[in-house]
């Protein structure tokens, strides 16, 4: 039996034990994920901190509970560490370029609590961030070391409840996800409010300000309980499927998530049964271009969004195994 929250869980679903004839012309195909990035336990300069997925203990590290990644176009990575109040600049062969510490940039702009990055990406050259421990935006100058703090209001228009991501587009505006209260309030590069959106948990172009979301419901056919999941976007599609729980098997569905939208605005979905992930690519037409499957991974740092992807489309996940915490990326095996 799938069980999902309606607003937090989103995906466009594709597999033989589907029917829908959308996805006949597809291309499937097999993937598998490389490693790019290896960080072990220790006081290196440039390892990663996570927390244990065998008793939840910490490490000792340089850096500790990574939330959130962002590749950029040159292959650099930036890294989210949450529980140290900073960010981490990698290039691609794993060397650390710059460190941002944002306990002191805090001070400066006034926040009464030292930051924890619950998302963020990254807006001609700024670091855009959801603060949970504040619920604000923050917008991080890497140059300049500088930073600005976008507060909800207090209540009414420009409001939110809890800020969970966070997203920007080709104007800078951002996009402030509140799961909560199900709706995106979009504000302008200076924070200033332009507007509201229901939705949650959605996917925004790079490119233009086209954004996607996938709608979860449920409901009872016969002795059988039928999955339905609506992929739509505010440019102009909408595109429902009905999915059967996988039970006799027990290769059941253990989450599903929108990973984000491609500078061509080709739309990235996953989910994940005990024993296959799978990959959908759509156009921004709907049609689905290309489903990649894989080996599940153990995504165990943060597993209701444990993927992301560049600009360019390429997809990266998080593997935590055995004390060493990966950074990779998938390739088609075919």
């Amino acid at each position: 039996m799938i069980k999902l929250y309606k607003l937090t869980i989103f995906v466009a679903i594709f597999s033989m034990l589907f029917s829908c004839s959308v996805f006949a012309e597809s291309k499937i195909s097999s993937g598998k994920f490389k490693t790019i990035f290896e960080f072990e336990d220790g006081d290196a300069a440039n390892q990663l901190l996570w927390i244990k997925d065998v008793d939840g203990t910490p490490n000792i590290g340089t850096l500790q509970g990574p939330m959130a990644f962002v590749t950029m176009a040159n292959g650099d990575l930036w890294v989210a560490d949450t529980q140290n109040a900073r960010f981490c600049l990698f290039a691609k062969d794993g060397k650390r370029i710059k460190e941002i510490d944002l306990i002191k940039l805090g001070k400066e702009a006034g926040l009464s609590n030292p930051p924890a990055m619950a998302d963020f990406c990254v807006s001609n050259g700024k670091i855009i961030a959801a603060d949970a421990a504040s619920n604000a935006v923050l917008e991080i100058n890497p140059e300049t070391n500088k930073m600005r703090v976008f507060n909800p209001a207090a209540n009414g228009k420009g409001s939110w409840f809890q800020i969970t991501h966070v997203y920007t587009d080709d104007k800078e505006r951002i996009y402030v996800d509140d799961i909560v209260n199900g709706k995106i309030t979009v504000l302008d590069k200076d924070g200033v409010y332009l507007g509201e959106n229901v939705a949650a948990c959605i996917a925004v172009s790079p490119k233009d300000s086209s954004m996607a979301c996938i709608h979860y419901l449920e409901e009872t056919e016969g002795e059988s309980e039928i999955s339905v999941y609506q992929l739509a976007t505010n440019t102009g599609f909408d595109t429902p499927w009905k999915v059967a729980s996988i039970v006799d098997n027990n290769d059941t569905i253990m989450y599903v998530s929108i990973i984000g939208i491609d500078k061509e605005n080709n739309i990235y979905v996953l989910y994940e049964t005990e024993y296959t992930r799978y990959y959908n690519i759509y156009g921004s037409d709907g049609k689905l271009l290309r489903t990649i499957e894989t080996s599940p991974i153990n995504s165990s740092y943060n597993p209701a969004r444990p993927d992301w992807i560049d600009e360019s489309g390429n997809i990266y996940t998080v593997n935590i195994q055995k004390n060493v915490l990966r950074i990779m990326k998938l390739v088609n095996e075919e």
